[in-house]
C-alpha cells in the first residue's frame, strides 16, 4: 500500500511540473529577422521558453531540439488581454523588446555599446 501511495504522489508531482512548464513557454513566430540581446533570429518558428518569473530569467529560444538563443530578461506573472510583441527599430533591423502572453510579461534587457 505503501508503495501505491508513492506511486500515486510521484504521478501527481509529474503531471503538476507538466502543467507549470506549459505556462513558461510558448511558440512564437517571426516574418523577418529580429535581433534580442546579442543575437540575431532569422525568420522562423521558435520556442520561447524560461524557467520562473523574475528579474534574471533566462529565455532560451529554441528551433526543433536546437537551442539558438539564451538571453537574459524579466518576467512578470500577470494577465494579459491580447498576445502582444514590441519591437523597436535599430538602423535597419528590429530588436525585440518583449512580449505579453495570456499570463505573463516578458522584457528583454537591451544592451548599448558606446561609440
Amino acid at each position: 500500500m505503501k508503495k501505491l501511495s508513492l506511486a500515486i504522489a510521484a504521478l501527481l508531482i509529474l503531471q503538476v511540473a507538466v502543467y507549470a512548464a506549459s505556462d513558461a513557454s510558448v511558440t512564437v513566430k517571426f516574418d523577418e529577422s529580429v535581433t534580442v540581446a546579442t543575437y540575431t533570429l532569422a525568420p522562423g518558428t521558435y520556442k520561447m521558453s524560461w524557467s520562473q518569473p523574475g528579474p534574471d530569467t533566462k529565455v532560451t529560444f529554441t528551433q526543433g531540439k536546437k537551442s539558438v538563443a539564451v538571453v537574459p530578461g524579466t518576467v512578470v506573472s500577470k494577465k494579459n488581454p491580447d498576445f502582444m510583441m514590441y519591437t523597436a527599430t535599430a538602423g535597419s533591423g528590429k530588436v525585440l523588446q518583449g512580449f505579453d502572453l495570456k499570463n505573463a510579461s516578458l522584457s528583454f534587457t537591451t544592451t548599448t555599446s558606446a561609440k
